[in-house]
């Protein structure tokens, strides 16, 4: 993506913003663009990736095209939207109803991404 945010496009741009805010991806015959923030997760097929999207569509793309402020790598066979994260547990992320593994290998870097409160709320009938 580096090579694509050249200098020379002024932040205001609309040039900048298009390649900012997303990336198209080959559908058929024709190029279609899909923005980061609509993107969940990205799934290894193979070798070919499954792209999900909120609108569902299933679209082939390489995980290495996404921007590593928006996406991370959980597992050998998905990518996900930090954004979209809402739970986590042991070896386990949610994204909506949808549970993925995080991989022994990719768990320290995971963690490191997320804000992390390390307290544990008690309720008022347990005195805290």
């Amino acid at each position: 993506m580096s090579e694509i945010l050249r200098p020379e496009f002024p932040l205001g741009s609309v040039t900048y913003r298009h390649v900012r805010d997303g990336i198209f991806i080959r559908q058929d015959d024709y190029y279609r663009k899909c923005l980061y923030t609509d993107l969940l997760w990205v799934e290894a097929s193979g070798s070919y990736s499954d792209i999900h999207l909120r609108d569902r569509l299933r679209i082939g793309v390489m995980g290495r095209y996404l921007p590593a402020s928006h996406f991370v790598r959980i597992h050998r066979s998905y990518v996900v939207s930090l954004f979209d994260i809402d739970t986590f547990v042991g070896n386990m992320l949610r994204i909506g109803d949808k549970w993925f593994p995080i991989g022994r290998l990719y768990r320290p870097g995971v963690l490191a991404l997320l804000n992390i409160l390390n307290y544990v709320c008690r309720s008022p009938e347990d005195g805290g």
